[in-house]
């Protein structure tokens, strides 16, 4: 066995092992920090791979890599790059919720990746031109509606009805949010969540139902319709379909040096102005669409509470706040409550 095949090696099974030790270093303590000291975890086992990845290429691999053409050597090449990542991500979101998550949807998130992540550079590889952009839009929207059919299966969700149903149907008239409808998930955790492609099926916890009162509900589930009002799904979706789309597309055509580098440079400030800025500007303007519709009491109340059933620290370094695309709840409280 060659040095760069050891290293490789090391690159697709130290991250998840990363994980997975401090995952049960950490198990019984509280998840305030827990998360916190995962999610530290998490980046440093990236951080680790993608050395190893680039090591392993210098030594040999990527050498390797080059005696294949097309998909199979786009599989090769991404393949011990992109694995020990979603096994990374499935054992963090495993251990932040192990009080709640089972083998089952833990499974079932990991095969869910998969198919995602493979299908793209599979779509991307199979097609040229425009028809990257077109098929890739075609695609995410029908990921984001499969995802939404199983966060409705897996949670058993039922059409909420009565009288919160059709308060929030006549915020939703008096705004202008179009949505399709509210489901109710057998879940005791509070949460509420918008899914589809541009965010059209709303979903709250019969926790969140039962834990909260009825005015910091309707403050809980008008911040999702904020996110529905502001189209900001869609925003999420489109994006990182742009950027893929301009950093593949050049390569496939005769362009000068300058211009394909140009334009990979472009797609990764796209990816990260998504994940640093607008991500969290998202949030705040959920938030202050709540706090118009329900009052910033009532939203702040509700975060405050969900804050402490959720076990969720409420003051966060900014890299925490971004690698869960949420501000945390000290600075939204503090935003909501400087509103005029």
């Amino acid at each position: 066995m060659s040095m760069w095949q050891v290293v490789l090696i090391l690159a697709v099974v130290l991250p998840p092992t990363i994980v997975l030790v401090q995952g049960r270093r950490y198990d019984k303590i509280n998840r305030k920090e827990r998360i916190v000291k995962l999610s530290k975890a998490y980046i440093a086992s990236i951080f680790v791979e993608l050395l190893l990845f680039i090591i392993s290429g210098v030594l040999g691999f990527f050498d390797y890599v080059g005696r294949f053409s097309g998909i199979s050597g786009t599989l090769i090449l991404f393949g011990p790059a992109l694995l020990p990542i979603i096994a990374s991500t499935i054992l963090l979101a495993y251990y932040s919720e192990k009080e709640t998550m089972n083998r089952k949807t833990l499974l079932l998130g990991f095969v869910l990746l998969l198919a995602i992540v493979f299908g793209t550079i599979f779509l991307f590889m199979a097609t040229e031109g425009i028809t990257n952009f077109v098929i890739f839009i075609i695609y995410s929207m029908g990921v984001a509606e499969v995802f939404s059919k199983i966060v409705k299966k897996v949670g058993k969700g039922e059409v909420l009805t009565g009288e919160l149903s059709e308060e929030i149907r006549e915020i939703c008239r008096r705004y202008g949010v179009k949505i399709k409808n509210i489901h109710v998930l057998k879940d005791d955790k509070p949460y509420a969540l918008v899914s589809g492609f541009g965010g059209k099926d709303v979903y709250v916890t019969e926790g969140l139902l039962e834990k909260l009162d009825k005015d910091e509900v309707i403050a809980v589930i008008a911040h999702e319709l904020g996110h529905v009002k502001k189209k900001h799904l869609f925003k999420s979706s489109i994006i990182p379909i742009v950027a893929v789309t301009l950093a593949i597309i050049p390569m496939n055509l005769d362009l000068p040096v300058w211009v394909v580098i140009s334009t990979v440079l472009l797609s990764i400030a796209l990816i990260i102005y998504d994940f640093t800025v607008l991500r969290l500007k998202n949030e705040y303007e959920a938030d202050e669409f709540a706090a118009k519709i329900a009052g910033k009491e009532h939203i702040i109340s509700a975060l405050k509470k969900l804050a402490e059933i959720n076990e969720i620290p409420k003051d966060t370094p900014r890299w925490f706040d971004v690698m869960h695309s949420h501000p945390s709840i000290k600075k939204r409280i503090k935003r909501l409550e400087e509103m005029v």
